[in-house]
């Protein structure tokens, strides 16, 4: 009966022994993890139908896949063999808290549940760093907390590991109305935390938030395979997949102060601007142009802040601006703005004027309070075409330093013996050029006295000439558009072309080359004008030989004139 028995209970237990091991079954290599971290969950296929994949939707309300594979083993009981399925998965919880993995349906069968312990970093970005276990984890910090609108802000993304990484990549933080970018010029250094060595990755961000109020600022993801050195019983020394995130924080950005310049709002660091003439500013001649660039400088902002810096219209002046360029340039810690204007500056009357000054308002954000730059007004006069005199404001100076005479070699000196006397020279009636002057004279008499006696013979023909000034003004701008092509000067070259327009057709303004090409008929002339333009369009060096594009367009701007002719009109009755 005892012999009965114990026969009984060894296949009981060999029957539960076969059982345990066929049964289907879930596993996770550790169940205490940080927001961000990843971990592997192990599906044991057991005896059920291994062609069957498991059903992972359950799956995906509060965790994220980064990766799966499968895999297979053979397991021995009480002398008999089966086949066990494998199915492994890396997963990353998409919040903290405890977060149950339901059962998951393996066949006909279902695994347990099992509970996950998901932590915040939130000791970690209160820099009471304790990283237990983990290998990699990341913290944020941002400078200042509090910023105004608009202006730069930092955030700093810092990545602790102590395992080797491959494939390692870092999205930007992201929030509403946030302009964000990577200033580059990322550190790489050692920290010791809790007696543990790390190494640290440090990545800059500036952002310029666009609206007042509390912001949300999404921690980037940082994602990449850590060597996994325990990986556990099924593989060894694998490269586990890891997507881990810091803190999100709130960033509280201040409105613009009441007594800042509300017309453009400008929070910078610093502002500076530079004021520059193609010639002296202070004489101007009437219709020959000079070109103004000027430029602003602005640190902690970027180039779309920065405002427009030229007057549109200045009294006595035709001004034709360029295109403005900007552009945003960083040295790894902050964001320089550079924005530079260019315009032709055409004196239309001559005289005293006064080009106004320029006043940049803006707030420094370093000592909290409003400031002002400013390129002074200029007092500048304006000569006619051909006036030196009245540029003459001062007789010249007293040298005071002594000329350095350069000696001259003999042969180009004629030297004289003895000074010219009284004695050596003869009476003016023996000089052949005396009679030949007389000869002359009375020539000229007679020719005189023969055109008055015939006089109603002759018929005279008035020609009617332009202006002197008009010509004149005609001929200055055509000589400076040659100059401005010799000198290779596209801007001034295109401005002296508009002006020549105009003076050419009085009556059809031009303030482009558009309308300018829009008088003219000649096709080699329109499409000279078009390569030009599209050279100013492009805006890079220039390419366009001006002296030739000169000569074929130059017979454009010459008026033809009808014949007009001055018949009396019959009598009516």
């Amino acid at each position: 009966m005892f012999k009965k028995t114990i026969s009984y209970i060894i296949c009981l237990l060999c029957l539960i022994s076969i059982n345990i091991y066929a049964a289907v079954k879930a596993e996770v290599d550790r169940d205490t993890i940080y927001l961000g971290e990843s971990f592997q969950l192990t599906l044991h296929g057991g005896q059920s139908d291994a062609q069957t994949p498991p059903d992972i939707r359950v799956l995906q309300a509060n965790f994220d896949i980064l990766s799966s594979g499968q895999s297979s083993q053979v397991l021995i009981s009480s002398g008999k063999s089966y086949t066990d399925t494998l199915w492994l998965f890396v997963l990353s919880p998409k919040h903290a808290g405890n977060i149950k993995i339901p059962s998951i349906s393996i066949g006909n069968e279902k695994t347990k549940p099992i509970t996950i312990h998901v932590k915040t970093n939130g000791q970690a970005n209160n820099h009471n760093l304790q990283p237990d276990n983990r290998h990699v984890f990341m913290t944020s910090r941002i400078i200042p907390t509090s910023p105004y609108v608009q202006s730069q802000a930092m955030y700093k993304a810092i990545i602790y590991y102590d395992r080797n990484i491959e494939n390692p990549k870092l999205s930007e933080p992201h929030a509403k109305n946030v302009t964000f970018i990577h200033l580059g010029n990322d550190k790489n250094y050692k920290k010791v935390i809790d007696g543990k060595p790390y190494q640290v990755y440090e990545v800059n961000f500036a952002m310029f938030p666009q609206q007042s109020g509390a912001i949300k600022i999404n921690s980037p993801i940082f994602v990449g395979n850590v060597m996994n050195n325990t990986a556990g019983k099924y593989f060894s020394n694998m490269w586990q997949p890891f997507r881990i995130s810091a803190e999100d924080v709130t960033l509280q950005v201040k409105s613009i102060p009441s007594n800042a310049q509300t017309n453009w709002w400008l929070p910078a660091k610093s502002v500076s601007l530079k004021d520059e003439w193609s010639s002296a500013p202070e004489s101007f001649t009437l219709g020959t142009p000079i070109t103004r660039t000027i430029t602003i400088h602005g640190e902690n902002v970027l180039a779309n802040q920065l405002p427009q810096l030229m007057p549109t219209q200045v009294n006595g002046f035709q001004i034709y601006q360029d295109k403005a360029e900007t552009k945003s340039t960083t040295d790894g810690k902050n964001i320089y703005a550079i924005r530079t204007e260019k315009a032709a500056f055409i004196p239309t009357k001559t005289g005293d004027y006064t080009i106004p000054a320029i006043k940049i308002h803006w707030w420094n954000t370093e000592t909290n309070k409003a400031q002002v730059t400013t390129i002074p007004a200029k007092n500048v006069h304006v000569i006619a075409s051909g006036d030196t005199s009245q540029s003459i404001s001062k007789p010249p100076q007293a040298l005071s330093t002594p000329i350095h005479v350069t000696k001259t070699t003999q042969s180009n000196i004629t030297k004289v013996d003895k000074p010219l006397s009284a004695s050596n020279t003869s009476p003016f009636w023996k000089d052949k050029w005396f009679w030949l002057a007389n000869l002359i004279l009375l020539l000229w008499i007679i020719t005189l006295i023969f055109l008055w006696k015939n006089s109603d013979k002759i018929k005279v023909t008035t020609v009617k000439k332009q202006p002197d000034d008009k010509i004149a003004s005609l001929r200055v701008t055509r000589n400076a558009i040659k100059h401005a092509a010799q000198e290779k000067n596209i801007l001034e070259f295109k401005s002296n072309l508009i002006i020549l327009a105009n003076k050419t057709w009085p009556h059809h303004t031009c303030l482009s080359l558009g309308d300018v090409i829009d008088r003219i008929e000649d096709v080699e002339a329109i499409d000279a004008l078009n390569l030009l333009d599209e050279q100013l369009y492009r805006q890079s060096e220039i390419t366009v030989d001006l002296m030739a594009l000169w000569k074929k367009i130059e017979k454009a701007f010459i008026v033809k004139k009808s014949k007009t002719t001055h018949e009396q009109l019959p009598k009516m009755y």
